[in-house]
């Protein structure tokens, strides 16, 4: 989502037209509409700022919006391999080989049990 589609949403939550915010801001409507509709976020400064005061709202509220709604999703980890690699490189070196010692633990655990059957 652009500065574009973040405008429209804010301007629908202050209940502004596109005129109304066109004239307000001393930009074209057909600028301001081509600003929404393309999404884009390529606005001159001045005309982004004469915005942000006309809606009452701080420029950073526009960049925090466009953070969250472009944060990218976590990926599902499809592979069970994948899923324990990226849950390993987050261990300490001590806790690797806290790690490899209980894996060692089990292995011998389970010879034990099939010397048994």
């Amino acid at each position: 989502m652009g500065f574009g589609k973040i405008l429209e949403k804010k301007m629908k939550e202050k209940y502004v037209k596109q005129a109304e915010l066109a004239n307000a801001v001393g930009i074209p409507k057909t600028t301001l509409c081509s600003i929404i509709t393309r999404d884009t976020n390529k606005v001159d400064i001045d005309q982004f700022l004469r915005i942000c005061k006309y809606l009452n709202c701080a420029p950073e509220e526009f960049y925090a919006q466009y953070e969250d709604e472009n944060k990218e999703a976590p990926q599902p980890i499809d592979n069970k391999w994948e899923a324990l690699r990226s849950q390993l490189i987050k261990l300490s070196d001590d806790e690797l080989t806290e790690l490899h010692n209980y894996v060692k633990f089990i292995n011998w655990k389970q010879r034990s049990e099939k010397k048994k059957d």
